[in-house]
């Protein structure tokens, strides 16, 4: 169904209800979960548990692609309408009109704690220690924290100036910002990888090889990997987590079953192919070995 997912991509009804191109939905669910989660939080990873959570994350992603084709689905099956009575998508009304209204409270739990949870702490301050690794460092730049405020500032200011123009502006900045994104990351990590190409099968090895190896004094290295690597796996695609379905039930589609196919193509590109993109950089490199080189640092290493 992967072939039929991806020539539904490609379909327009303009006469739909909605407000974007089943494109564009995907484009920002992948905006959303492609980015400093597939860099960092998969060398945090690979750092914790070794090579082997790189399997559990591809094992993941495959559960993932099945959830989410459930919630591009139900997404387009049960709508809302907003305060200023526009249609609108998302795990809310999911609860609400599939549900009935007594789940209503459940739903309201949802917003609260969905708003709480999308906050971009790890993003900001991965990408603060980014600038401050490549830039500040090396122009002799203390790291204090008027620094760090003012980088977080900056990026807030830029965010919203996305944000506050509504979904329509967020869907038509992601999908021109996307495929440019994980193009150049794929070209940059390619490079690496030919650069280095006779390490490569050992690195795959490794991965197969340690999913499965228990190691002493670590209290069964294989159970770690598989807790690591899932929960990393569902940190950066959010399957289940009931985000996408805003965006993909914002999508012009009269049919549910196509937008789910839409919906299932995202985690086979952040936690499929970014993911182990990374990975691949990191371990090619070893440098999941040195102790005091971790997350972003340790990928730009």
């Amino acid at each position: 169904y992967y072939g039929r997912a991806l020539k539904a991509v490609g379909v327009k009804e303009e006469s739909a209800a909605g407000q974007i191109s089943s494109f564009q939905a995907l484009s920002s669910a992948i905006a959303a979960t492609v980015g400093l989660g597939n860099i960092s939080g998969v060398a945090v990873a690979i750092t914790i548990g070794g090579p082997g959570t790189i399997f559990w994350m591809w094992v993941s992603a495959c559960l993932g692609m099945a959830t989410k084709f459930f919630e591009g689905t139900l997404a387009i099956m049960f709508k809302g309408r907003d305060s200023k009575g526009e249609l609108q998508g998302g795990t809310m009304y999911m609860i609400t009109q599939g549900l009935g209204k007594k789940w209503k409270p459940i739903a309201i739990f949802f917003s609260i704690f969905g708003m709480v949870g999308t906050f971009c702490l790890m993003q900001s301050n991965q990408l603060t220690e980014a600038l401050q690794t490549v830039f500040f460092t090396p122009s002799g730049i203390e790291n204090t924290l008027w620094l760090r405020l003012a980088v977080g500032l900056c990026i807030a200011g830029i965010v919203s100036l996305v944000v506050l123009g509504g979904i329509n502006r967020i869907a038509r900045v992601a999908s021109l910002i996307v495929p440019f994104m994980v193009g150049f990351y794929f070209l940059l990590v390619l490079y690496i990888i030919l650069t280095n190409l006779s390490v490569v099968p050992d690195v795959f090895t490794s991965i197969f090889r340690e999913a499965f190896t228990f190691k002493a004094g670590l209290g069964g290295f294989a159970g770690s990997a598989i807790v690591i690597g899932a929960r990393r796996a569902a940190f950066v695609n959010e399957a289940g987590v009931g985000t996408a379905t805003m965006m993909h039930g914002a999508s012009k589609n009269s049919e549910p079953v196509r937008e789910g196919l839409v919906a299932m193509i995202a985690p086979s590109i952040d936690s499929g192919l970014v993911c182990t993109l990374t990975a691949l950089a990191v371990l090619i490199n070893a440098q999941y070995t040195v102790s005091d080189v971790q997350g972003m640092q340790m990928v730009m290493e």
